[in-house]
């Protein structure tokens, strides 16, 4: 019934018979090629999207999932129990500090200057975790921190986390401090190509000076690397991430997700400018044929129409 409507509508009976099949073909073509337009429109990062994000920064913070985080490796160091006043030795004996679940982890770097760790506790009946070294284990209370010094025999520090991290300190209205801002970086988006579900990657998304880089949480956690060096500034650092979505805020703004254009997402995957390429050019044929078969069926009936009047005036 829907089809004999879509016919009669079309007027596929005044199409010569021997072409309705290539104005049926052409047709199928181009709703083909609306269709995975559409698609491509209306399609959104999935859990198989995945995002690498390098960033160099003043402040990274992460909180582990679950107790069984990395252990962090520091030496050259002096401590604070309190997160205000720093014990005036340096300790060059190489300790561990382990993060308790629950509490944050957060470390800032301003130029190449030393190192600041800070690791805060769930609330005031937790510890935020515990330092050890060769000849003592110390629970720590609910704020600890530790200064780092980096130097010719110290010259790199560097640690993998797991767990909700983001990149740079939200700014805030407050004028009575230095805030240690993201300086420079970029998110790698890797999605899968929309004709045969291969892998392929979209043009990088700059990240600028001063946003504020988190990620949505999911059930597969971030995880990264963070990497700091003598006389190198600020803190490098490279966060994989699966699924959810990456999100910029800058001042006085709500996060935004990372987002693609549907331009880009085409023109980046290979496979879909490849087949779309195709299509346009079968329907450019398509349209050739149909063209030149009614030209040629034009003809045919003027060539019988003059030789039919010939026979006409032949008789009378």
């Amino acid at each position: 019934m829907i089809f004999s409507q879509i016919k009669d509508s079309l007027e596929f009976d005044l199409i010569p018979y021997n072409i309705r099949w290539l104005v049926s073909l052409f047709l199928l073509t181009t709703f083909l090629i609306v269709l995975l337009l559409c698609i491509t429109v209306f399609s959104k990062f999935g859990e198989s999207t995945k995002y690498t994000t390098s960033a160099k920064s003043e402040f990274f913070q992460y909180k582990p999932h679950d107790k069984n985080s990395s252990s962090i490796l520091i030496k050259n160091y002096r401590t604070s129990f309190d997160c205000d006043e720093y014990s005036p030795q340096l300790i060059k004996e190489t300790a561990v500090l382990n993060i308790a679940k629950g509490a944050t982890l957060s470390m800032t770097r301003f130029g190449n200057g030393e190192l600041k760790i800070e690791m805060l506790g769930l609330d005031a009946e937790h510890s935020a975790g515990n330092l050890e070294t060769d000849y003592d284990e110390t629970e720590l209370p609910i704020c600890f921190s530790t200064l780092i010094e980096l130097n010719e025999l110290n010259p790199v520090f560097s640690v993998n986390i797991i767990g909700d991290i983001s990149i740079g300190l939200e700014l805030t209205d407050a004028n009575d401090a230095y805030f240690p801002i993201l300086l420079e970086g970029e998110v790698l988006i890797t999605d899968l190509s929309l004709i045969t579900n291969s892998a392929y990657q979209l043009s990088p998304q700059k990240i600028n000076k001063g946003e504020h880089l988190y990620f949505s949480e999911n059930q597969s956690p971030s995880k990264g690397l963070i990497r700091a060096e003598y006389q190198s500034n600020a803190i490098d650092g490279v966060i994989f991430s699966n699924g959810g979505e990456v999100y910029i805020q800058q001042y006085r703004t709500a996060g935004k997700p990372i987002e693609t254009s549907f331009l880009n997402r085409i023109s980046d995957d290979n496979e879909s400018v490849i087949t779309f390429s195709i299509l346009i050019i079968f329907i450019q044929f398509i349209s050739f044929s149909i063209s030149f078969l009614l030209r040629l069926k034009i003809l045919k009936n003027y060539t019988e129409e003059n030789q039919n009047e010939k026979a006409i005036d032949e008789i009378t």
